[in-house]
């Protein structure tokens, strides 16, 4: 027979873990909102800053290839009609139509079009955020892409220290 004292200890103990449990499931969902917010604002600041440098030049590719060796961000500008332009990470050629991607037809109907989605170019999920914008009396939609994995592992790491 258990005697109170070894009753309430279990019961303790179980209460106890149950907790710690359901407490880290909701703090992984709320950091996870939080470090996938940072990421959407981020990219955000980025077209803020590009968008002014392209109005300056006609061969998007040059400020392409610096987006790609000065930041770890994923630059694409895409036509209205769906053609890719320029690419920091591949070859604008190679690449498929971009009309009918979620994040373009988001920015169609407002300001930023902003999704999470798998990457067909290269295998893996990208936080994506394209806006449309008026160059030389055309609409172009210059998109942002942050690797999911990188903004998972600074998620990782900020919840493993909050666990610990």
């Amino acid at each position: 027979m258990l005697r109170v004292h070894q009753i309430f200890l279990y019961n303790f103990l179980f209460i106890f873990g149950a907790t710690f449990i359901v407490l880290g499931i909701i703090s992984y969902f709320i950091l996870r909102t939080i470090e996938v917010n940072q990421s959407t604002q981020q990219l955000k600041n980025s077209i803020a800053l590009i968008e002014p440098q392209l109005a300056n030049k006609r061969n998007f590719d040059d400020i392409a290839e610096n987006v790609k060796n000065n930041t770890e961000l994923r630059m694409t500008v895409i036509a209205k009609t769906g053609l890719v332009l320029a690419e920091s990470h591949k070859d604008a050629d190679e690449m498929d139509n971009h009309a009918r991607r979620a994040e373009i037809k988001r920015a169609q109907k407002s300001r930023y079009g902003i999704i999470i989605r798998h990457s067909k170019s290269f295998g893996y999920d990208f936080l994506y955020v394209a806006k449309a914008v008026e160059l030389f009396n055309q609409t172009v939609y210059l998109r942002m892409a942050i690797s999911l994995e990188r903004v998972l592992d600074d998620f990782y790491s900020v919840w493993l220290k909050i666990t610990l």
